[in-house]
């Protein structure tokens, strides 16, 4: 088989002497590619190796054995019979022995050997036919094989319908400087200026599929202002006159050692696809109510209907401390769940949500802040209303719902082992919550209790004035001027949340509970803000909106924490999520417990 090493081989074993003939190495890292055949009248079979790292384990300093070919081919010349050339034996290489003479043993030398195997090979190329054909290296480093006979082996590689050479994503490596790909565009980045102190510049990167597998590709400067605008999601493209170098795997998750780097002299082609065949984005789907399954920071992907879109503003990143749009979306599936999306920057300012769109994202970050939820980032890839069978049976289930359809929630459940809602057998009275002493400690405990609302009392204290950025309290500076002093930004208007306490109750005792924005709109039905103004536009509605949580029972999921005011401990107990009673499935729960019990 023939072998390729690269320049940092070369400098480094070679200049120092490490590497003679006949040793024998262990090779560590290698890829087999497919020879170039310059000749489309060709059948080469030959394969080569790329040896990136290998150690020497052993110099002999004589052949051992005798090696062939690896599925090498036999090479035919004109004129001379196939028979001549299969009889036709390699050179004799003589091994090591002991000679017997007459005096005892006396061993032939390995120099002695060697100098003879030489003559033996000499004399062996000296009478090879001349006309037999040669392979060799040409100055772009693909392998040429000027053999005439037989035709092309196209299982790696296929050709356009000019004769041009398609190579598979995954033969790439950097050896090879000319070739062409074809793939399609799965994922572009947005445009990224950077400033260090070797100057300034701007590139974008994108992700390309092919039957083989995925790379990164990314230009840089002229290169980026180039092809930012040809490159587009879902095309099909050729590239070629691209630079393939080591992928740096802390800015990307494809799986590929490999990436590309476009230059101002790339060729990028957009191909139609009418005329050829390139794979889609292939999805592996987590239904929503398994999203505990996975942990913080993993990606997975997931496909919903937009039930709601709670709109874009701009916050400061923490990392930059610039200002990055951010948007909220509510994704619910088949399963009943429900869980929040957010989508980041150009993507966040453009979404159009309009007619409750299908969208299924491939590589989407679990999140749990305040609760499992999904965020969309870098390596995430958006498909709105994919043309494929498990949209089209989302948007056919969601049609038969009705209007006030409800879903289960996240809110508040972070852990893995953790249970958006706990079988009556595993939830706690009033009485156990109070007698148990569950959230003393350093630790917070999270529980749930099925009990019923028995007092609210409605103070103008039940909303405040948020930032819209970081939903700290903001401070009216005037009527028209609301300052955040975390953020030190002002805003003509506030963004109300909800901030209030209430009784609830069961047949073992009465506590309170806390609750705030999020958890609280789902047991008023209304936003803070529309209350707010209920209250100044029509305050017997505005309290009649705040009693008819009266009476009402929920499986409340809360979190206990012990905490220390005017020097006395107490337990707070934060409501996390508020979910109506399914009595039918209730009626379920409580069958199962009964059958546990023996009579």
């Amino acid at each position: 088989m023939s072998a390729m090493v690269g320049n940092q081989v070369i400098e480094s074993v070679l200049q120092g002497g490490e590497l003679e003939l006949y040793m024998i190495i262990k090779i560590l890292n290698y890829k087999i590619n497919r020879a170039n055949v310059a000749n489309p009248g060709i059948r080469s079979a030959t394969k080569v190796m790329m040896i990136y790292t290998f150690e020497v384990v052993k110099n002999p300093g004589y052949l051992l054995g005798n090696p062939s070919g690896l599925n090498e081919p036999p090479i035919v010349t004109p004129g001379i019979p196939v028979q001549a050339h299969q009889n036709r034996q390699p050179p004799f290489r003589q091994q090591p022995t002991q000679q017997i003479q007459q005096h005892g043993y006396h061993p032939t030398s390995a120099q002695q050997i060697q100098q003879q195997n030489s003559q033996n090979d000499v004399a062996y190329i000296q009478h090879r036919p001349q006309a037999a054909p040669t392979r060799a290296f040409n100055s772009d480093n693909e392998f040429n094989d000027t053999r005439s006979h037989g035709s092309p082996n196209l299982n790696s590689q296929s050709r356009t319908n000019e004769g041009t050479t398609i190579f598979p994503i995954d033969n790439l490596n950097p050896y090879q400087n000319k070739w062409i790909i074809r793939a399609r565009v799965t994922q572009k980045s947005e445009m990224k200026h950077w400033h260090n102190a070797r100057g300034q510049g701007k590139l974008f990167s994108f992700n390309l599929l092919d039957e083989s597998g995925e790379i990164k590709a990314t230009a840089f400067k002229e290169a980026a202002d180039k092809f930012y605008d040809l490159i587009e999601e879902n095309k099909v493209y050729e590239i070629s006159k691209g630079k393939v170098v080591l992928a740096k795997k802390n800015f990307s998750n494809i799986d590929n050692e490999y990436e590309i780097h476009l230059e101002i002299d790339s060729v990028v082609t957009l191909r139609s696809e009418a005329e050829i065949s390139v794979p889609n984005v292939q999805y592996n789907f987590v239904p929503l109510n398994k999203l505990m399954d996975y942990n913080k920071d993993s990606t997975i992907d997931v496909i919903g209907i937009v039930k709601e879109d709670q709109g874009s503003n701009e916050i400061i990143s923490k990392t930059t401390q610039k200002a990055i749009t951010k948007r909220e979306l509510l994704l619910v599936d088949q399963t009943h769940f429900q869980v929040k999306v957010t989508m980041w920057g150009k993507l966040a300012e453009t979404f159009d949500s309009s007619d409750l769109p299908v969208i299924a994202v491939k590589k989407i970050r679990v999140g749990d802040y305040q609760g499992r939820n999904l965020s969309l980032y870098g390596s995430s890839t958006l498909n709105v209303n994919p043309d494929i069978p498990e949209a089209r049976q989302l948007r056919d289930w969601y049609r038969t719902l009705p209007s006030d359809e409800t879903f289960q929630t996240y809110l508040g459940i972070t852990g893995p082992n953790s249970s958006p809602s706990l079988p009556p057998a595993e939830r706690k009275t009033v009485g156990q919550i109070l007698d148990g002493n569950i959230g003393k400690g350093d630790k917070s405990e999270v529980f749930s209790v099925k009990a019923t609302i028995n007092f609210v009392k409605p103070e103008s204290s039940f909303c405040y004035p948020a930032c819209p950025s970081c939903n700290k309290k903001l401070i009216g500076a005037s009527s028209e001027q609301w300052q955040c002093e975390k953020c030190n930004n002002t805003y003509p208007s506030p963004h109300y949340r909800y901030i209030f306490s209430f009784g609830v109750a069961d047949h073992t005792g009465q506590m309170w509970i806390s609750t705030f924005n999020d958890a609280a709109e789902q047991i008023l039905g209304i936003d803070a803000g529309r209350l707010n103004q209920l209250r100044i536009d029509d305050n017997a509605l505005f309290t009649k909106t705040f009693k008819a949580m009266n009476f009402k029972t929920y499986i409340f999921t809360c979190r206990a924490k012990s905490e220390t005011y005017q020097e006395t401990e107490r337990i707070k107990y934060t409501l996390l999520q508020a979910r109506s009673v399914d009595h039918i499935a209730e009626g379920r729960e409580l069958l199962k417990m009964i059958k546990t019990y023996s009579f």
